[in-house]
């Protein structure tokens, strides 16, 4: 590809460097690029004499044109450089207009709040002269409430008297509250029969048959308590009976039952199992009783009780 010519290199660096000076520059720049063309055009040989077309045009004719071409561009850059200017302070002076708009609205605004403060500030005058007001009627009826206290100072004096005669009282009270004292001795030692009642009446709380196969095992469905009785009816040679305390192993006999207390402390629920350590098959009904005071962690309400009736 061919390079073009070094003058139009050096014209486009000039058009280039053109665009970025002052304006006036450019218009002293213009006036001199379209006089040196015209310069050209004038004295020097711009064409070829027998040729035709683009051939005919001299180095002389070409530089001429391009002289012309970079003045119309300066031109042009120029032109367009002012246009932008004036429309860069046509929207300031848009700008400052709409600030200014703005800034005569926020006063509008602020001449209002301060009317209200105003009108704020005298409404406040108004409500102290009335509390002024309230607070001489508050004084005139503390005058009146120190002459009430005079006569309420009579009324405790009628009241003492009133007071010698409710000891009088007072004391033939003590003689009744000592005869509810005599009846109360006999519900104490109601309820005291009645605790010891609930002791001794238990209930069956668990009856279930199992069968155990040698080495098999059984656990309860439900927690047993400290203080029960589990009672075995069947046929084991050698039955291994757990709980969280111990574990025992008994021997389980038709005809009569087996009797087992299971231990702990007071209302303390743990789980039952059963093993089979014998070598045949176990058939045997399992029976725990218990009582409510037994199933209870915290029985000693009913000594409370009668300790606050003494």
């Amino acid at each position: 590809m061919r390079e073009p010519p070094p003058v139009v290199l050096k014209v486009c660096a000039l058009l280039v460097v053109s665009a970025e000076f002052p304006e006036y520059f450019c218009f002293i720049l213009v006036g001199l690029l379209l006089f040196l063309a015209a310069l050209l055009a004038i004295l020097g040989n711009t064409t070829v004499p027998g040729k035709r077309g683009i051939r005919s045009i001299t180095k002389l004719g070409w530089l001429s044109g391009i002289v012309a071409v970079f003045g119309l561009a300066v031109a042009t850059i120029s032109i367009n450089q002012t246009h932008k200017k004036e429309n860069e302070a046509v929207q300031q002076r848009e700008a400052a207009i709409q600030i200014t708009t703005e800034a005569n609205k926020k006063i509008g605004t602020l001449g209002k709040e301060l009317g209200q403060t105003v009108n704020a500030l005298a409404e406040a005058n108004q409500l102290t002269e009335k509390l002024k007001r309230s607070l001489g009627a508050a004084t005139e009826e503390t005058a009146k409430s120190n002459a009430r206290m005079v006569v309420i100072e009579k009324y405790l004096q009628e009241a003492t008297t009133e007071l010698s005669q409710s000891q009088r009282l007072t004391r033939s009270l003590k003689r009744d509250l000592a005869y509810m004292r005599t009846q109360m001795l006999a519900y104490r030692t109601f309820l005291q029969d009645l605790r010891n009642h609930a002791d001794r009446s238990r209930e069956t709380v668990m009856a279930q048959f199992v069968t155990l196969g040698p080495g098999k095992g059984w656990g309860s469905p439900n927690y047993v308590y400290s203080g029960s009785l589990l009672k075995l009816l069947g046929q084991c040679d050698t039955l291994l009976v757990g709980t969280h305390e111990r574990e025992e192993k008994v021997s389980v006999d038709t005809g009569r039952a087996t009797e087992l207390a299971i231990s702990g402390p007071p209302g303390f629920k743990q789980r039952l199992f059963l093993l089979n350590k014998s070598i045949d098959e176990c058939r045997f009904k399992v029976f725990v009783e218990s009582s409510p005071r037994i199933r209870s962690i915290k029985w000693s309400w009913i000594e409370e009780r009668i300790e606050q009736i003494e």
